[in-house]
């Protein structure tokens, strides 16, 4: 029998990395010019052009000026996140009811896993697209947002596979 006060850290994370994601997916959703202004900036390097002239010179190359691509993208950050929030839900209900034994736990935990994988996966993509595209340069709090929630996500995989 598992125990039931890992069962419970761990429902808890999962549904701490739900909360977040249904929270920026609703935002996303709801205003979507807010972030989709954001990912244009990053994607076609317009911090990059006006703050660090001899940077984009070099760089130019990587700037996306298709608003067509810019916006799927977008689509695709979004249906990412309508996956994780999807998986994690799914995850935090199964942990909650493992802890009441109406389910196995490898079950519970293994869609948590699945939920968390796909939270890590919107930051990790969001850390290394941005990496390439330079948003450290004018977007610093964006960059130091997505590297620590892929911590979250990561730190929630690793507990996880707790027995």
């Amino acid at each position: 029998m598992p125990d039931p006060l890992i069962l419970l850290a761990q429902c808890f994370a999962v549904s701490a990395l739900a909360g977040w994601m249904l929270t920026g997916l609703w935002d996303n959703l709801a205003h979507p010019r807010i972030n989709a202004d954001l990912v244009d900036e990053v994607l076609t390097l317009a911090r990059l052009k006006t703050d660090y002239p001899d940077a984009y010179a070099r760089l130019k190359h990587r700037e996306v000026r298709s608003p067509a691509f810019r916006r799927t993208v977008f689509g695709l950050a979004i249906a990412l996140e309508s996956a994780a929030v999807l998986g994690l839900a799914c995850g935090s209900v199964l942990l909650f009811l493992a802890m009441l034994g109406i389910v196995p736990a490898t079950l519970a935990r293994s869609a948590a896993l699945i939920g968390t994988v796909l939270f890590s996966s919107v930051w990790a993509g969001f850390v290394i697209a941005g990496n390439y595209f330079c948003y450290w340069c004018g977007h610093e709090g964006a960059q130091n947002t997505h590297f620590q929630l892929l911590l979250c996500g990561l730190g929630t995989m690793i507990l996880l596979i707790l027995p």
